[in-house]
């Protein structure tokens, strides 16, 4: 049976910093069955020389133009898939090691075999590494869908027919992948998550989604989600505990802000009084 092929999605702009450590993780794969999309919004850096440069050692789709973000990004790129299943990265995420898509392909394959990933499947789902911390799946993500997302992004992986009937949503600039997860569940109930044993991503700190500074707008996306899908009840719920989170991460910049330039000041107070002595 042929290995099941695994398509990756890479929405970019300006990464050439990152970039060459996706390409890498990407090349050192001991299954090398895997199409790479990278879909770069127009960059000014050297982003699109250094993937052009892999262009002989992987199979990759590279285009350059412009767009309004990252959801209109991997929209554009939902045109080229090759592959069976497909996962979206970041151009700083990598694979946990070689042998990441090996074991992702022998797990489907075997999965398949024994009927436990069936036509109604729809996503494979595993934890991930965020930096130096593990990021779990939900399994109970029905429930967990009504206040956020069940699953780590990058560590989802999309059965392919799916984006014959769905896109992702741009007006969204950060929550759009929770968006695109609840509209699919919530439209068949009989839709299935198949969970992987496995970590295969390991997932660096920041991007959009993780900057306190987008605290704000990931609070009024992600009500926006929840009062769409589930009503005002729950949205006005999710909009207080944000809220407290976004006040609880202002104090605590406050006071670095705060301790910071007493530092200063005292250290200008140790000048002085070395000058005068």
């Amino acid at each position: 049976m042929k290995t099941p092929l695994l398509t990756v999605i890479t929405a970019t702009y300006n990464a050439s910093e990152n970039i060459k450590m996706l390409a890498e993780s990407l090349l050192s794969q001991t299954c090398q069955n895997v199409q790479w999309i990278v879909q770069d919004g127009a960059s000014r850096d050297e982003t699109v020389k250094i993937v052009e440069s892999y262009k002989d050692r992987l199979n990759i789709s590279l285009v350059s133009e412009k767009d309004t973000g990252i959801y209109d990004a991997w929209n554009k790129a939902l045109r080229r898939i090759e592959g069976e299943w497909v996962i979206f990265f970041g151009a700083d995420d990598v694979f946990k090691d070689k042998k990441s898509v090996a074991k992702l392909s022998e797990f489907i394959l075997q999965s398949e075999q024994e009927k436990k990933i069936t036509a109604k499947t729809i996503f494979i789902s595993s934890n991930i590494i965020l930096g130096d911390s593990l990021l779990p799946t939900n399994a109970d993500y029905r429930k967990i869908m009504e206040t956020n997302s069940p699953f780590p992004y990058p560590g989802l992986l999309h059965r392919t027919n799916l984006f014959e009937s769905y896109r992702y949503n741009p007006q969204y600039k950060i929550v759009g992948d929770y968006d695109f997860i609840v509209r699919i569940l919530l439209a068949d109930e009989t839709a299935e998550v198949v969970f992987y044993p496995r970590i295969f991503c390991h997932m660096q700190e920041g991007g959009i989604s993780n900057d306190y500074a987008n605290a704000y707008q990931i609070c009024k996306e992600r009500v926006d989600v929840i009062k769409k899908y589930f009503g005002r009840e729950i949205a006005v719920q999710e909009f207080t505990t944000l809220l407290q989170f976004a006040a609880a991460r202002d104090r605590r910049e406050d006071a670095a802000q705060k301790n910071k330039s007493e530092q200063v000041q005292t250290k200008v107070k140790k000048h002085k009084k070395l000058k005068k002595g």
